[in-house]
């Protein structure tokens, strides 16, 4: 093969990653990396396809595996398992193709794969081992429930599915490595050009359900994969199938959903598992099947009942240019998921993962995060629940509400502020991590525990600004929990951990004005972000104040989530007293995460407890540092929201010169309250009246108590 043709050339470096280099300049032009450490140690080879298309790559992996990779930007189009056996024994060695379509590869131990076209045959290929489905609470005694399109034929003759067998077990059969493989979502999209070629296509299964063969064991509690007769799920009827039947037939290049027949008062909150095996008349589904002692795949189902994790945009910021995709749990913020998925100003690759965390104790612990080292993975302890705003499992989003009026020139002149808020809602239902040998928090398809669950219902509302630059770089998300059982909950905690990446970050917090900020300074430019605990101040009984955000936590990376012990400690953090900690070097080198503790509280049962988190990111600051650097900005959005009210004149203070500015507004109308009207609503009756003045008189002279705040959203 004539490679010098080419505007690149390619090799497998150490690692086994595939690399294309500008041949010109040595410039990257794109890596592909190997699922599953399937290192390429082989020599590839590259085709010469028509002008138009673009040439292929045939790499082999040392676990058996043959890669075909679009060599103009390297994603993966399909892969078949050829061999199999411990990693290096059937590792690829050199290959060879001839123009007639032959293809060659050797392996360590001396065997030779030779592939080319033979006879028309039906082959099955299976588009997701993984298939997951939301089942909403019901009481239907058959609900039909398609899984997705899952069963096509890529051959050249009829494919005949002869029967599909419910189990909640695996069984002998296989769902191969490859099938939680951090192949590209696109690869699907080739399925169709594919037909007449000798391999099949595989799309990575969502993360939070990838399994593996361990996980399945204990999981399930079983004691052997080979668990004898077939046990049908409670939760689906007899026959669980309902399409495609018994000797249904897929011709070439067609494609059937699977359809079962659901129990919905049977399904239970969360994850509900079971298997499907698929034996067709594909004579060599697995090619040198006798390597891993199979006879038919299996694939794995995931039922869930309520709500399956799904985002919904917010849109704010001058000209609503700046985003915001809010989850319909705790979880903040997924790279794996929304690559972008929080932008400020541009700055759409800062927030890497972040989720919200509450907890009574060391292993009660509340959270959506998923794997941050890209095992395949999530904590789902917050279960989406149909949103309170129209009970729909998607979180609700409303736009052009109205948010209030603004003071913008002489106290005389308001404008009207207006946005979008997103309103969404879930519950903790918390998993038991001990698996016998002890609490392993990487054990995501552990079984949630009603002896764990705290019990709380969580209500959100989150608000984005358009055209209003005082609010451009921030978003605010109020929060109800509610006690669900009628019980009391005490030593409840709640904060986030976050990944921002910023460069080399540093956590600080201001207690006075309720924020804490990651920050770097210098060659990755003056950033922050971070959070502001709402609300902050003068309470509503004398000399107190509302409790303001308690502590930051800068941890190591490795430490984090990127290690496997960090959630052993995150009710730890949380229960420190108020200030800033780190671990050793958190302003050195590595990669840094970020841990707020936002409030804690003793719930008496039914009792809701309200508080609201202010969400920011800025770039180009000085000072990043210093608290002083976000006072405007907090106090600002304290007031935006319904509190800090009395300081009718915005300077800084409630006193007397408040008094006199709010009495020549109400008696004299005078310039009012800025910068927002509501402001002089001081005793919150909806009102700016003589009975504001008298209250605010009562406040600053007798020690009345302070202005009353509420949440204007």
């Amino acid at each position: 093969i004539y490679v010098g043709a080419y505007s690149y050339w390619l090799e497998p470096p150490v690692g086994g990653n595939l690399v294309a280099f500008n041949k010109s300049n040595g410039g990257v032009l794109w890596a592909a990396t190997t699922p599953n450490d399937d290192n390429y140690y082989n020599d590839i080879l590259l085709t010469c396809e028509p002008e138009g298309a673009p040439d292929l790559i045939f790499a082999g992996g040392h676990k058996g595996f043959l890669s075909v990779i679009n060599s103009v930007d390297g994603d993966e189009i399909y892969r078949r398992r050829i061999d199999y056996g411990a990693p290096f024994n059937s590792m690829w060695n050199g290959g060879a193709m001839t123009d007639g379509g032959i293809v060659a590869f050797s392996t360590f131990y001396g065997s030779l794969h030779v592939m080319a076209k033979g006879e028309d045959r039906p082959r099955l290929e299976i588009l997701s081992y993984n298939p997951e489905v939301g089942i909403e609470f019901g009481t239907l005694p058959s609900l039909h429930t398609s899984l997705g399109p899952i069963l096509t034929n890529t051959g050249c003759a009829d494919l005949t599915i002869n029967d599909l067998i419910v189990d909640i077990t695996a069984n002998d059969n296989y769902i191969p490595e490859y099938s939680i493989a951090n192949v590209r979502d696109d690869v699907m999209d080739n399925a169709i050009t594919i037909a007449d070629r000798m391999t099949t296509s595989f799309k990575a299964s969502p993360a939070e359900y990838a399994w593996d063969e361990m996980t399945t064991v204990r999981q399930r509690g079983e004691i052997t994969m080979n668990a004898g007769a077939d046990v049908l799920p409670n939760f689906l009827n007899d026959p669980p199938i309902i399409s495609p039947v018994d000797g249904t037939i897929l011709a070439p290049g067609d494609t059937t959903d699977i359809v079962v027949d659901v129990i919905q008062g049977m399904i239970l909150r969360g994850p509900q598992y079971f298997y499907i095996e698929v034996d067709t008349d594909d004579p060599d589904y697995f090619l040198n099947a006798g390597f891993v002692n199979v006879d038919i795949p299996a694939i794995s189902v995931t039922l869930v009942g309520g709500c399956l994790t799904t985002a919904s945009l917010l849109e704010f910021g001058m000209g609503c240019a700046n985003y915001h995709y809010t989850f319909n749990t705790g979880l903040l913020v997924d790279g794996d998921i929304y690559a972008d998925g929080f932008s400020i100003d541009g700055m759409d690759d800062v927030n890497f993962q972040g989720s919200y965390v509450f907890g009574v104790d060391t292993y009660r612990i509340a959270t959506a995060a998923p794997d941050w080292r890209g095992r395949d993975g999530s904590h789902k302890s917050m279960q989406a629940d149909p949103n309170y705003f129209n009970d729909d499992c998607v979180p609700a989003l409303v736009e052009d509400v109205p948010l209030g009026t603004f003071h913008t020139t002489d106290g005389f002149t308001y404008t009207e502020l207006s946005g979008n808020i997103i309103y969404k809602s879930y519950v903790d239902s918390v998993q038991n991590f001990d698996d016998g040998g002890g609490w392993d928090w990487t054990w995501y398809d552990a079984m949630f525990d009603d002896t764990l669950s705290i019990g709380i219902y969580t209500n959100t509302r989150t608000v984005g600004v358009c055209d209003f630059p005082e609010l451009n770089n921030v978003i605010v998300e109020v929060m109800e929990f509610t006690e669900r059982n009628g019980d009391s909950i005490p030593d409840w905690k709640f904060g986030a951990i976050i990944d921002y990446d910023i460069g080399t970050d540093t956590a600080d917090i201001d207690r006075s004005i309720s924020t804490a900020w990651a920050y770097t300074a210098g060659g990755a430019g003056d950033v922050a972000w971070g959070q502001v605990k709402l609300p902050f101040g003068c309470g509503y009984n004398p000399g107190t104040t509302f409790e303001p955000l308690k502590n930051v936590y800068a941890i190591n990376a490795d430490e984090a989530l990127w290690g496997d012990y960090f959630w052993d400690s995150a009710y730890y953090y949380m229960a420190l007293p108020p200030g800033a900690y780190g671990h050793s070097n958190v302003s050195g080198g590595g990669d840094q995460e970020f841990f707020a503790t936002y409030a804690e509280h003793d719930f008496g049962g039914n009792e809701t407890f309200t508080i609201g988190v202010a969400n920011f990111g800025f770039d180009g600051l000085t000072n990043v540092a210093d608290g002083a650097t976000y006072a405007g900005m907090a106090n600002f959005v304290n007031q935006f929201t319904g509190f800090g009210r009395g300081d009718v004149n915005n300077d800084g203070a409630i006193n007397l010169a408040d008094i006199m500015y709010l009495n020549n507004y109400v008696v004299f109308s005078g310039p009012g309250p800025i910068p927002f009207l509501h402001l002089g609503d001081v005793n919150n009756d909806g009102l700016t009246d003589a009975g504001d003045v008298t209250y605010l008189l009562d406040f600053y002279f007798v020690d009345g108590e302070c202005p009353v705040g509420d949440w204007m959203f």
